[in-house]
Formats: structure tokens, sequence, C-alpha cells
């Protein structure tokens, strides 16, 4: 057989700053990857636990919560994504939707009213305007808490985390991607887009396994049977432990 053609990037693809910029993150990719033994191999445990799930479910019982949980899958792939080139800033916010994604499906799969109001938001201003006064953290909040009141806590903890490094703009997600350096007599205050190894890939890598395993705990107070039947109760544990 023919090898494989190599992997190049199309013509003037890093010529300008926006490509380079992307192009600068995937090699950061490949360089955690590699350098990051031990956090990387926590983010993969933690697909791996969410795909066999989803591989799982067939016919699953609260569709709409299977769902919202595929959909927190698939932001937590773009949280580790972010994570792994350094952009730990960027990653808050969409672990923040991680977060809410899954927590949404367990008030769908708990709360009747929930997945009606879920389902009806967008037929008119009126139900758009209960669907917001209904989905709010303290609710998701009080979901999760009467199911688990630690889990309820920790989930209070990575949302308000996200939400103070990069979910909103606030102070400490902008101070952490500051650098002040001397220029002449004055000061020059650099924002730093992609972040080498160090303390905030560290945390971004971090907090984003803890998100992914809050999905996988939501899962498994969703279909606990499931979870039991597939054989993914110890491996939930093993992974509670490592983060």
């Amino acid at each position: 057989m023919p090898d494989e053609p190599e992997y190049k990037p199309p013509p003037k693809w890093g010529d300008d700053p926006l490509t380079n910029y992307i192009e600068i993150a995937h090699r950061n990719r490949w360089a955690s990857f590699v350098h990051e033994n031990e956090a990387v191999g926590v983010l993969l445990r933690i697909d791996a636990w969410l795909e066999a799930l989803r591989k799982g479910l067939i016919n699953p019982k609260h569709h709409i919560s299977a769902s919202l949980c595929l959909r927190a899958q698939l932001l937590h792939r773009t949280a580790c994504e972010l994570a792994l080139s350094g952009n730990h800033y960027a990653s808050m916010p969409v672990q923040r939707a991680c977060l809410e994604a899954a927590a949404y499906a367990l008030l769908c799969a708990k709360d009747t009213e929930a997945l009606q109001v879920w389902m009806d938001r967008d037929d008119s201003d009126a139900t758009k305007k209960a669907a917001r006064s209904f989905f709010t953290h303290k609710r998701t909040k009080e979901v999760v808490a009467k199911s688990d009141a630690k889990l309820a806590e920790i989930y209070s903890k990575l949302y308000d985390r996200a939400i103070d490094f990069g979910a909103h703009p606030n102070a400490l997600g902008v101070w952490m991607g500051s650098e002040i350096r001397p220029a002449g007599d004055n000061s020059e205050m650099m924002q730093i887009g992609l972040h080498g190894r160090g303390v905030a890939l560290d945390v971004a890598l971090k907090s984003s396994a803890q998100a992914g395993v809050f999905v996988i705990r939501i899962a498994e107070l969703i279909w606990p049977e499931r979870v039991k039947l597939l054989g993914l109760g110890d491996e939930m544990w093993a992974l509670r432990r490592s983060c």
C-alpha cells in the first residue's frame, strides 16, 4: 500500500496573525499531549468512560437528558482542546457550558415540568421568558443537591471558578493571563492567549478533568442501572480520586 500522504497545511496557512495563532494552539496541544502525561491520561479516561456510556445508551430512558449529556461530553472535549492548547481563559466558558448541560440533563430527568419547559422554550416570547426564569443556577444546584449534597457543593465551586476565570470577563481571569514587562521608563501589559507549561496550563487541564468527572457523576445519577450493567462504577470512583 502506498504511504499515507504527509500532513501539510494549505498554502498561506500561518502567514497571517489569525491562522498563525491557530497553528501555535495546534502545536501546543501536541506538546501538552507529549509532556503532560498524567493530566492527559486522566482526560483520556474520562472521555473513554463517557464514550462507553454513550454507546451503551440504546433506547434510553430520559432521551432528552441523553442528548444533553452527549452535548456535555462534546463540550468537555472542546474544553480539553482549549486547555491542551494553553488557552486557560477560553476553556472556562466552555467548562461552564459543559457543567450546565449536565445539570440540565439531571433537571429534565428528575422534573417533568422542567422537561416540558425546556422543550417549549422557543415556542413564543412568553415560553422563552418562562424557561429563563425556570432554568437558573439555583434551581439546577437544588436538583443536584436532592440527589447528592456533596456533589452540589462541587458543582457550585466548579461553576463559580469558571465564571471567575473566564466564563465572565472578571478580574481573576484577566489577571491570570496578564504579564507586565518593563518598557523603558514605562511598563507594558501583555495579555497571554496561549500559555506554555506552568500554573495556567496545569489549572486548565485539572479543571477540565473535574468538569468531565462532574458529567460522569450526573450520568450515573440518571442511569445508575446502566452504569452498573456496563461495569463503569469502579472506574468512576477511580476518576473521582484522580481529580
